[in-house]
Formats: C-alpha cells, sequence, structure tokens
C-alpha cells in the first residue's frame, strides 16, 4: 500500500524537521556552556528560541545563535541559578585575569556531583593571567574552600561578569585578598597542574 502526502503534509514535515534542527543546535550550543538542556523549563526557552530564530532568519551561522542565546540571558538564568556556571556568566571583555574571579570549565571536575561554588578561583599571578596567553599557568586560590593552586588558562571559561558574583565569593575574595584567611593545598579537580 502506497501512500501520497498532500504538498500541506509535506510542509507540515518540513517545517516540523526543520524546528527540530534549530532546537538541537540551540541545545547544543547551550549544553557546552554548562546548561542543563534536560531540564522542562530550559527546553521551553530553546523551542522559543529556536521558533523566533526560524522566523527571522531562518537556518544561520553560530554568531546569530549565540546572539540569540544572549537576548535570552535572564530567561535562561532564572532557570539555572542553582545549576553550574556557564559561558553566559563570562565577561568577553578582560585581557588581564589577575584580580579576577574565574569560572572553571565543568569538564575539569573528577566528580560529577560538584557544585557551582567549586567552580569559582580567584586569580591571583602567573602568565596564564594575560588573556592572550591561552593554557599559560595561573596561580589563585579556590573560594569555596580557600585551596591553593596552579593550572592552566585553558581550564576556564573565562572572568565571571561582576554583576554575576554571588555575595560568598565576594567576601571569600574579600578575606582572602586581606589574609583574613590562609589558603591550603590540593583540590579534587582533573586539571593538569603546573
Amino acid at each position: 500500500m502506497q501512500f501520497e502526502l498532500t504538498d500541506e503534509e509535506c510542509n507540515g514535515i518540513w517545517d516540523m524537521v526543520e524546528q527540530q534542527n534549530v532546537e538541537s543546535h540551540f541545545a547544543d550550543l547551550l549544553s557546552e556552556n554548562g546548561f542543563d538542556v534536560n531540564s522542562a523549563d530550559v527546553k521551553k526557552v530553546i523551542t522559543e528560541m529556536a521558533a523566533q530564530y526560524r522566523e527571522d532568519f531562518g537556518f544561520g551561522d553560530d554568531e546569530e545563535f549565540q546572539g540569540y542565546i544572549s537576548e535570552r540571558d535572564d530567561d535562561l538564568k532564572e532557570h539555572f541559578n542553582s545549576e553550574i556556571f556557564g559561558d553566559v556568566y563570562v565577561d568577553k571583555g578582560v585581557a588581564d585575569y589577575a584580580g579576577r574571579i574565574m569560572i572553571i570549565r565543568p569538564e575539569y571536575f573528577s566528580s560529577r556531583s560538584f557544585t557551582p561554588d567549586e567552580q569559582l578561583f580567584l586569580a591571583q599571578s602567573g602568565p596564564g593571567c594575560d588573556s592572550k596567553e591561552y593554557g599559560g599557568t595561573v596561580n589563585g586560590v579556590f573560594l569555596y574552600d580557600r585551596e591553593e593552586a596552579s593550572i592552566t588558562s585553558d581550564c576556564f571559561l573565562g572572568a565571571m561578569r561582576e554583576e554575576h558574583i554571588p555575595v560568598w565569593a565576594r567576601e571569600a575574595e574579600q578575606q582572602i585578598t586581606t589574609g583574613v584567611f590562609t589558603p591550603t593545598v590540593g583540590h579534587h579537580l582533573m586539571i593538569p597542574r603546573v
């Protein structure tokens, strides 16, 4: 038995496939940025972004996709505050990381049960503090447990935007820079030590 689809049915199938392709691309980009794309709330935002994107562009390049993600920053962060810190929290215009709170890439943790607090690292010195020296050494302190470390700059997503730094992290930074807490040594990351 052979079925023939009407033009309307063909168009409907094509529309559905195109929507799924755009949603899949948004999901991949958000996943790379640390979002839980299996969350129902994030899925809803992805579906809305994809529909709007298709209306405006069809299927374009990554820069256009990233632009749409940036426009939905607040919506995404609303569902992400209890999750890990991703690329949407990164200050892209930082040349010198010294004295900045950095976000460690999620994939560098040996345990998948790490918390967002453990991702924050106060960069203090080293050639990797120059954003152009990708892979250079960054010396500093993990804010969560005050452990000192020397790790390579490719382990970071980048410097955290000032407006997103949690209150506890600001307080920890202040305590470390004023010498109130003495850092310890050692950490449970799969970060290349130098």
